[in-house]
């Protein structure tokens, strides 16, 4: 489900157009940032059965749109959220410094949506196979020089 789209796209709309693949493939909680906060949204999803989590919305809240006291509990949302942080953010700093995109805008070395899709997409897939290759080799995840040893 990995997409490139450009800038001035909405990502709130890019998770409309997914909903449906979310839900073929059994998806019940989407961690989000504040980009995804949208209350319509989230009843949306909730109507679903999934829960839209976002930082902005406390677990109770979320609970409430989907019409249940407490089908996630509160040390769940509060371990997605911290996954969140640890997992998801983290990602895109040590995919710029696997694919030596570095500065304040992070150019790339490419242009054009295809070519940005491509460069973005096997960069994604170099860093999953790196991680699990440290993972099983007891090697830190976040060392992007260790990372790099990888494709050496």
């Amino acid at each position: 489900m990995f997409d490139v789209e450009p800038t001035n796209v909405n990502k709130r709309q890019v998770l409309d157009t997914k909903k449906q693949r979310l839900l073929e493939k059994g998806v019940r909680c989407i961690v989000a940032d504040n980009g995804y906060v949208d209350k319509k949204r989230q009843a949306a999803f909730a109507e679903e059965a999934v829960l839209l989590l976002t930082p902005k919305i406390s677990l109770t809240e979320a609970n409430a749109l989907l019409g249940v006291d407490r089908l996630y509990t509160a040390t769940q949302g509060a371990t997605w959220q911290k996954a969140r942080k640890t997992a998801s953010e983290p990602v895109f700093d040590l995919l710029s410094n696997l694919l030596s995109i570095t500065g304040m805008q992070k150019p790339l070395p490419v242009r054009g949506l295809a070519y940005v899709s491509t460069f973005l997409g096997i960069g994604i897939v170099l860093l999953q196979l790196a991680l699990l290759i440290n993972v099983r080799w007891g090697i830190p995840t976040r060392n992007v020089p260790h990372i790099k040893t990888v494709f050496r």
